[in-house]
């Protein structure tokens, strides 16, 4: 009787009980395999870059172009600051170069270009790198460098090889970066030829042509870092302009023709020095803690706008008097830190800090200690890790490896508590890791792959610290504000 009860109880027998697990298994793997894949985490909306700026040839307008993988070219009218987009692109120009009063060249100086006029339809059609005219430019046939000049067109070179066109209207002639086997070196090329304007370099950052077409000013390295010159068009005379310790590049000569401008780049600081090429004279300002991007000069050669940005302000254009004075915003930055940097030594280098919002008596934060190759920069872990409340350290990698003081810094940051010092490194190498001292410390990088479905992996140094692998900085971010976000 009680085993009739049983029976009754469960109506399945052996068979049919394997049978409807069989199936509920067979379900379960199906339905995991058609999951769709794992969200990615949520971080904030990404801020632009501004890759390129210039002036119209009326100086009405100043041409931006602002974006990361695809850009949008946009306007300002300049008598009442209003803003209209002009065109969008699946690319990012780094140069604009106006050629008449309706017309400009977007280019990246090597493979990529269109000429395109204020409406946004095209001049030439095709991959546009250099023009001065309709029946005077230089196009992209493939890999080949098509220079098209009254109506002849002359094979200039492969794409990549030769870089940076540049037609001076006055002459008609074409002057490029060649690459070589023994270096770089700028060319100049005529109806008639080729010459060479100068010796070769390891690397030439930038040049740029007289607009007469006489002269050029190019930076190039040269005892180890980058210098300008000043040099004739037929490589028979270079001046070198008295050099800085420091990187001298993104040269630019002013439309009227009796100046020249670059950037010195200083660890905490760019200057901006302007030299008038006949009598010599020197005009230097500074942006302390920020980076200046490119120049562009306006047409009347009394102002410059500069593309810059820092550690805790985005992406911006100024104007400013060449000397330095009427310093002016034309594009605003997004949201700055309400921070204010400063200039550390740190062993025998240099780090900028960012010290935490505020900090109650007594209180201790996380310090991130950022590792990049431009500390001197806004990027995504400035926007971030803002929300986290914590200090920022930044310095560039090889000073980190070559035995950076940590704990005697942290001695010196009263708010900075040891167990939360978080060193962060923007791709995986095996040497960042071995400078983390400490338990309670932390290592993250980015850039390595991780299984599907997985923001981050978690590890232990030798050291005792803890290391975060992230395929992503979502992925970092992830962890970051799991530990650190204020609840």
């Amino acid at each position: 009787m009680a085993r009739h009860s049983a029976w009754r109880a469960n109506p399945y027998n052996a068979y049919d009980m394997r049978m409807i697990v069989l199936s509920l298994c067979t379900a379960w793997l199906v339905g995991c395999a058609t999951l769709p894949p794992a969200s990615q985490p949520m971080v904030s909306a990404e801020e632009l870059r501004i890759s390129a700026a210039a002036y119209s040839r009326d100086g009405s307008t100043l041409w931006y172009v602002t974006g990361r993988e695809t850009c949008e070219l946009s306007a300002i009218a300049l008598a009442d600051r209003s803003t209209r987009s002009v065109l969008r692109l699946d690319w990012c120009p780094t140069r604009i170069s106006p050629v008449d009063a309706e017309s400009f060249v977007l280019t990246d100086g090597v493979r990529r270009g269109e000429w395109k006029r204020s409406d946004g339809t095209d001049v030439v059609a095709g991959s546009v790198l250099a023009a001065s005219s309709a029946t005077n430019y230089v196009r992209v046939d493939g890999e080949r460098l098509i220079w098209v000049r009254d109506s002849k067109h002359r094979d200039i070179g492969v794409a990549g090889v030769v870089t940076r066109p540049t037609i001076v209207p006055a002459t008609g002639d074409l002057f490029a970066v060649i690459h070589g086997d023994d270096g770089e070196h700028i060319e100049r090329m005529t109806a008639d030829g080729a010459s060479i304007v100068g010796a070769a370099f390891p690397k030439i950052d930038s040049f740029d042509v007289a607009p007469r077409g006489e002269e050029l000013v190019f930076s190039a390295i040269r005892d180890g870092n980058f210098d300008v010159a000043i040099a004739s068009t037929d490589g028979k005379k270079v001046n070198w302009v008295p050099s800085d310790r420091a990187d001298e590049v993104a040269v630019t000569w002013a439309p009227r023709g009796n100046k020249v401008s670059f950037l010195i780049r200083r660890p905490d600081t760019t200057l901006v020095r302007s030299v008038h090429v006949p009598t010599s004279f020197q005009l230097t300002f500074e942006t302390p803690l920020e980076k200046v991007r490119a120049l562009a000069w306006e047409p009347r050669a009394e102002r410059l706008a500069m593309i810059l940005d820092g550690p805790v302000v985005p992406p911006h254009v100024d104007s400013i008097e060449y000397s330095g004075a009427n310093r002016e915003s034309l594009v605003q930055p997004g949201r700055k830190l309400v921070r204010e940097p400063e200039r550390i030594a740190f062993g025998a280098a240099d780090a900028i800090l960012i010290p935490p919002r505020t900090v109650r008596y007594g209180e201790k934060v996380p310090l991130f200690v950022t590792l990049s190759d431009e500390p001197l920069a806004w990027d995504d872990a400035s926007r971030d890790l803002d929300a986290l409340g914590g200090g920022m350290l930044r310095l560039r990698p090889g000073d980190w490896a070559e035995g950076a003081p940590l704990a005697q810094v942290v001695t010196g940051f009263p708010w900075a508590g040891a167990d939360q010092v978080v060193v962060i490194v923007e791709s995986f190498e095996p040497a960042s890791a071995s400078p983390v001292p400490g338990a309670g410390q932390t290592l993250i990088t980015t850039g390595t792959k991780l299984r599907r479905g997985r923001f981050f992996n978690e590890s232990r140094l030798p050291s005792g610290g803890v290391m975060i692998t992230a395929e992503t900085w979502a992925g970092a971010m992830e962890y970051l504000k799991g530990r650190f976000q204020p609840k």
